[in-house]
């Protein structure tokens, strides 16, 4: 049961963090800094960024570049929403490493695919070698609903239940 557990979390969040292959990106937000020398770009405000098929919204993300003006990392601040296809995540902070292929997610964090359902205070997703570590809060543990795969409770949405536990 451990291991299918274990499974279970990589499967449910390796999906979460940020491609290296990304087409393009369409960002909006209330304002942008954009800073050459340091390359790196500031959005402030109801930040909402499409890539690919993920969208990520947060109150404030900074976007810090390569020489060759390649995304390196992407931080994000303030109620961070991230979603791709059925998995929905939502935390206060997300710190995306784009070289490395690794996602942290701290505060709050809650995840959601189908009726499954993650929560612990930091996430580690570390994509290249399907691994995923969750910590515990100081005044919560780590928690997860799981639904078998061939239960119709697995891939049910249920966004009443997702109302009730944010």
């Amino acid at each position: 049961m451990k291991i299918r557990l274990i499974f279970v979390l990589m499967f449910l969040l390796v999906n979460i963090a940020f491609s290296k292959e990304i087409s393009s990106v369409k960002v909006e937000s209330d304002s942008l800094v954009y800073s050459g020398d340091k390359n790196v770009s500031i959005f402030r405000g109801n930040v909402v960024a499409h890539y690919n098929d993920v969208t990520v919204k947060s109150d404030n993300m900074t976007v810090y570049f390569n020489k060759d003006k390649k995304v390196d990392k992407i931080l994000c601040e303030g109620n961070v929403q991230v979603t791709r296809g059925d998995l929905y995540s939502l935390s206060e902070f997300a710190d995306i490493d784009i070289n490395t292929d690794k996602a942290v997610l701290r505060k709050n964090v809650k995840v959601w695919q189908g009726k499954n359902y993650l929560e612990g205070d930091e996430v580690i997703i570390y994509n290249k070698d399907s691994r995923v570590i969750v910590n515990k809060g100081e005044s919560q543990r780590v928690k997860i609903i799981f639904y078998p795969e061939g239960t119709d409770n697995a891939t049910k949405d249920n966004t009443t239940e997702k109302k009730i536990q944010r």
